[in-house]
């Protein structure tokens, strides 16, 4: 066993001898290196902004999407809502007609209904 200090909070990481490479710190979690690396390791190691991503939590990208929702909502509320209203009045203009004219039917009917069951009320005391 080889006791290291790590590079990025300073406490101790115990490792087995003889082993090099990139390790990640049980402490911090931060990504080290210990000795020599070889070269497939190297070349499977992302670069460049790959690598600056990699350091990113993972935990960034879930606040990012819920900030973004968070903040485009009520933009996206107040974009929809005047179309939504608009939607809403035409349909209750076009709509309005066809239901009273249904109610009109039916008054219609219910007092034709009414009207022969007075006129069969007034034969049947007749007989």
């Amino acid at each position: 066993m080889v006791v290291i200090q790590c590079p990025h909070c300073s406490l101790e990481v115990e490792l087995d001898y003889g082993e090099s490479g990139l390790f990640d710190c049980p402490h911090c979690g931060e990504e080290f290196q210990w000795g020599e690396i070889d070269e497939e390791i190297d070349h499977k190691k992302p670069t460049g902004s790959d690598s600056a991503m990699s350091r990113v939590p993972r935990y960034f990208g879930i606040v990012f999407v819920v900030g973004a929702v968070l903040l485009f909502f009520p933009v996206l509320i107040a974009l929809l809502l005047p179309v939504l209203f608009g939607i809403f009045v035409i349909s209750m203009f076009a709509l309005t007609p066809i239901y009273i004219e249904r109610r009109q039917q039916r008054l219609i009917s219910t007092a034709r209904s009414i009207q022969r069951n007075i006129k069969e009320i007034k034969e049947y005391e007749l007989d």
